[in-house]
């Protein structure tokens, strides 16, 4: 059972999460897709004009993002990156006590931690407005995220070990690969997104959990 402490670092994790992935710190132009201008010869005077019977082809449309439109496609990329950070630390926690890296002791406290940021993360997904590329994994990774804090509090009930939790994280941890690698196929070819610049927003998360983390007591 949760003390009135973690109770209280779920809720300071939660907003400082919520608050975090709402920031547009990096904001991405809008997508515009000027076509080439077209060269048309002018007839002479002598030259006889007929007219063409094929259908004319429409020029590309412009394809134009509102920021509120970007800052919910950098948003539902942040929690997913959250999700898979956290099940990560999970893991590298789980390895620590099996190797006695760190003591059973130290990793039940930071697997507590990771519970924490997993509520944070399921706030998340109830309350954030999703991106059409977003929708199709969005329960999938919801889900994925709540199993991430089961096996936290069975690992800590004692109704399993690292060993356990080892074997059960690394599926999890698959399907966060794979969800996120499409996502950002998706991202760089509709929303212009290079791979640096994902790259970068990976690790501005990643830096975003990791004071999260070092502000808790």
């Amino acid at each position: 059972m949760y003390t009135r402490k973690f109770n209280i670092t779920i809720l300071t994790l939660s907003t400082l999460f919520l608050f975090a992935c709402t920031q547009a710190d990096v904001t991405e132009p809008a997508i515009v897709n000027n076509p080439p201008a077209e060269v048309t010869a002018t007839p002479s005077a002598t030259e006889t004009v007929v007219a063409s019977t094929d259908t004319p082809t429409p020029e590309p449309s412009e394809v134009v993002y509102t920021e509120e439109e970007l800052a919910t496609v950098l948003q539902n990329y942040k929690v997913f990156v959250f999700s898979n950070l956290s099940a990560t630390l999970l893991k590298e926690t789980a390895e620590g006590v099996q190797s006695e890296a760190i003591s059973s002791a130290d990793g039940f406290a930071v697997a507590l931690l990771v519970g924490a940021l997993t509520k944070a993360a399921d706030e998340a997904y109830d309350q954030s407005a999703q991106a059409d590329i977003f929708v199709p994994h969005w329960e999938e990774m919801q889900v994925a995220n709540k199993k991430i804090n089961d096996l936290v509090l069975r690992w800590f009930d004692k109704e399993i070990d690292s060993t356990e939790v080892l074997d059960e994280v690394q599926s999890i941890l698959e399907t966060y690969a794979f969800i996120l690698s499409v996502v950002e196929i998706q991202m760089q070819e509709q929303y212009g997104y290079t791979s640096d610049q994902l790259a970068a927003l990976r690790q501005q998360t990643s830096d975003e959990m990791g004071e999260a983390l070092q502000n808790q007591p």
